[in-house]
């Protein structure tokens, strides 16, 4: 039987941009025998534009493709199927897996939100397998955004793009938005990315690891 060793992470960079000033003013009058002192404070808030990973990596470990494919997932326990073999001491447990990527919006206005990945899924699972093996027999880097827990409406429906709730090809391009209205008030401002790994037994061995991007625009309008 083939045997498929490999090492899967994710590892993340989110993109951030902040703008606050602050800005005081004092003035004092004098005249003749008479004085008077005069103060104003002005204060002008920007918006802020700030998004941040509060679970930036995903790391599954090391293990073996036993049976073909193995599918691995941030989605359910044990994260992983049967055709799934983790190496002895490194697993899911170890690695401290324990779910999706966390996004949030920490700034002061609503954004659009663009999400890609460094590498596709020829790039990432069959690493440029020049044979074609890996690729025929259909390889698998998907993705599924949500609301996070407690967090419903953080992009409200009407605003998503593309497939929610659902696995999805994950995208390369930099203008992949999908939310054109990612809130920011506290209550409602996370969203939830998990991801789905198919890998074939016939997938090159060797070490994995993967950029996913997440880039920020205000979309508060003037």
């Amino acid at each position: 039987m083939e045997i498929t060793n490999v090492l899967m992470t994710i590892a993340i960079i989110a993109v951030l941009v902040a703008t606050i000033n602050v800005i005081a003013l004092t003035t004092t009058q004098t005249t003749g025998r008479a004085s008077s002192d005069s103060g104003d404070v002005d204060v002008e808030i920007e918006s802020a534009v700030n998004i941040r990973f509060n679970v930036a990596n995903l790391d599954w470990g090391a293990g073996s493709v036993i049976g073909n494919p193995a599918i691995l997932d941030t989605l359910t326990l044990p994260y992983a199927d049967l055709n799934w073999s983790p190496t002895d001491g490194d697993n899911v447990t170890t690695t401290g897996l324990s779910g999706g990527l966390q996004l949030e919006n920490w700034g002061n206005v609503q954004v659009s939100l663009n999400l890609s990945a460094t590498q596709d899924v020829n790039q990432f699972i069959c690493l440029n397998d020049i044979t074609g093996t890996c690729q025929a027999q259909s390889p698998g880097f998907n993705l599924d955004i949500s609301d996070n827990a407690g967090e419903t409406g953080s992009c409200p429906v009407a605003n998503r793009s593309g497939t929610w709730d659902a696995w999805t090809p994950v995208s390369t391009s930099t203008s992949n938005e999908v939310c054109n209205e990612f809130l920011s008030a506290a209550a409602n401002n996370e969203l939830l990315i998990d991801f789905q790994l198919v890998i074939p037994i016939s997938a090159p061995v060797g070490a994995r690891q993967v950029q996913i991007d997440a880039a920020a625009f205000d979309s508060s309008g003037p």
